[in-house]
């Protein structure tokens, strides 16, 4: 398991739990995109308290703050998951020079 915050100021949480260990496969480049869904929340929204209020807003729209709140998040859909940017950025990756190999010490 790996947890990780990302911007320290709005304190988002990720817990990234390893499900299933297989041998890798011969000819196949690592690591490797699986899968994903939901689009990221957007950047400086508040955090996860931020974000829930900001949801609230944007599906009520007689919400005071519906109007402000629908401007500044642009048509953000958080069902709207664009893969490719994450396959390219794991596909740069795996194609590095010793990516997903292991690394033996030398000795000293």
């Amino acid at each position: 398991m790996l947890d990780y915050t990302y911007d320290f100021g709005d304190s988002w949480k990720h817990r990234l739990t390893v499900t299933d260990v297989r041998p890798g496969e011969p000819d196949t480049a690592y690591p490797r995109y699986v899968a994903g869904e939901r689009a990221a929340p957007p950047e400086d929204c508040g955090g996860i308290p931020g974000f829930y209020y900001a949801r609230e807003a944007l599906a009520d729209p007689k919400h005071p703050e519906h109007e402000d709140l629908a401007e500044w998040y642009d048509g953000y859909d958080p069902d709207d998951f664009d893969e490719l940017p994450l396959k390219v950025a794991v596909r740069r990756i795996a194609s590095r020079p010793c990516a997903g190999k292991v690394r033996k010490a030398r000795p000293g």
